[in-house]
């Protein structure tokens, strides 16, 4: 009997961790795709850039200066 709730705890267990990690990785964000002289950007409404980007584009150049603004202002959630 203890066989049996040892294999059914090792199932479970490997069952819930492959779970988690599915879970986990289909929770990224997808990256962007950017052109040659470019860069993707992604900008959070948050400090620990956690959650869904606010804003996702491809930038030009990295070349900004926003003092206390924002780089979408319409888009401030």
């Amino acid at each position: 009997m203890n066989r049996l709730n040892g294999k059914r705890w090792f199932w479970m267990s490997l069952t819930l961790i492959l779970g988690l990690l599915l879970f986990a990785a289909g929770s990224q964000p997808q990256p962007l795709a950017a052109q040659a002289g470019s860069w993707q950007a992604r900008y959070w409404n948050n400090l620990t850039l956690s959650g869904t980007p606010v804003l996702q584009r491809t930038e030009p150049a990295i070349n900004y200066n926003w003092g206390d603004g924002s780089p979408a202002p319409h888009r401030r959630q």
